[in-house]
């Protein structure tokens, strides 16, 4: 950063770095700069200061409170001026079949990043929650799926995939939090996804769920970056997806009524289809045999 000519801020932090770091991240009306970081954001760094201070037994500037206050109080004026980022829309049904059509026949990535995805729409769960942060190392549990963190349920004629995740973001610390996934009958299914990452798992020794073969094993890292985008409309989602926990409240999106509409739709075009392909390829051994007896 100094190269750069932006300012170097070190821990244990002094008042002056303190107040500089305010400065600089936050809005000033009628400025414009690249960080421009919203007041609210500013103050969690802020705790997060302190709690490393705290945790590492160093002095933390308690003088500079009222300061501060007053400087973030006059970003959040500024924030107020600027016009409200877009929400991330919902993810659709429609994505996940474009999904399925660009991946089901690539390499052993694309394929992992498919059943990833599935796992993580139909679970509702973040794919950091489902991936580890580090690329190489000893693998941390706490942020890790491995397969013996997979487990199987039965639920009347149904047999759930269990995953049970260490450092959920929704759980309490100490807690783990499972996330149940039921059957589909069409090519979205996230059981059958999980099936085929326990066989990946198994054919080439892979250490974790969501790791794919190449050259050596190797870990999603980069997709911590994102968020799995959550349904919306949860009554009508919660129906099509069997989701049974009510954390899916914290991530609702607006859906439309003909978004609703289009995705179950969908849903029961896939179901249909997928029925037909089984039922097609039931017969085709039956003709085969009867036509060679008539010769």
């Amino acid at each position: 950063m100094a190269e750069s000519g932006e300012p170097v801020f070190t821990i244990p932090i002094s008042a002056n770095n303190i107040y500089g770091f305010c400065f600089w991240a936050g809005r000033t009306e009628g400025k414009k700069s690249k960080q421009e970081i919203g007041a609210k954001t500013i103050e969690k760094y802020i705790h997060g200061l302190k709690s490393w201070h705290l945790l590492h037994g160093a002095k933390y500037p308690d003088l500079v409170e009222p300061t501060v206050k007053i400087l973030l109080r006059s970003s959040a004026k500024a924030d107020a001026l600027v016009p409200l980022k877009e929400k991330k829309g919902a993810v659709h049904l429609k994505h996940l079949v474009f999904l399925v059509e660009a991946l089901v026949m690539s390499n052993p990535k694309g394929k992992a990043v498919l059943d990833l995805a599935l796992v993580a729409f139909w679970g509702m769960v973040r794919l950091g929650e489902l991936t580890s942060p580090f690329p190489h190392g000893n693998l941390d549990p706490r942020t890790s799926v491995f397969k013996d963190n997979m487990s199987w349920e039965k639920a009347g004629d149904e047999t759930l995939a269990v995953l049970t995740l260490q450092d959920a973001k929704t759980c309490k610390p100490g807690e783990t939090q499972k996330i149940k996934l039921r059957p589909l009958t069409n090519l979205l299914c996230p059981v059958e996804a999980v099936k085929k990452r326990l066989t990946a798992c198994r054919k080439f020794g892979l250490p974790t769920l969501f790791s794919y073969s190449g050259i050596e094993w190797k870990q999603f890292t980069s997709l911590r970056t994102f968020s799995s985008k959550r349904l919306a409309r949860a009554k009508e989602i919660c129906k099509i997806g069997r989701w049974v926990l009510n954390c899916y409240e914290l991530y609702i999106r607006p859906y439309s009524q003909q978004e609703v509409e289009e995705s179950i739709n969908l849903l029961a075009k896939l179901d249909l289809l997928w029925n037909l392909a089984n039922t097609l390829e039931a017969e085709i051994p039956q003709e085969a045999s009867g036509s060679g007896q008539g010769k």
